[in-house]
């Protein structure tokens, strides 16, 4: 299972890179909202997890 990071981590200040391998956009999107549903979280960015890249998860179920 992915682990979140948080502030102050450097990761978190680096540009994200966009993203060309569509099978690996998907896979990670999969386990990101694993992840993001384990911590009870409504969206999720790559950087949060680790991964440099352009790619973030929304919950269909968020509400304000």
């Amino acid at each position: 299972m992915l682990e979140i990071i948080t502030i102050p981590n450097p990761i978190l200040y680096r540009k994200s890179v966009e993203i060309t391998d569509l099978d690996f956009a998907i896979g990670l999107g999969e386990e990101m909202l694993k992840a993001m549903e384990k911590y009870g979280g409504c969206g999720l960015s790559a950087p949060q997890i680790g991964q440099n890249v352009n790619l973030f998860v929304l919950s269909k179920m968020a509400q304000h």
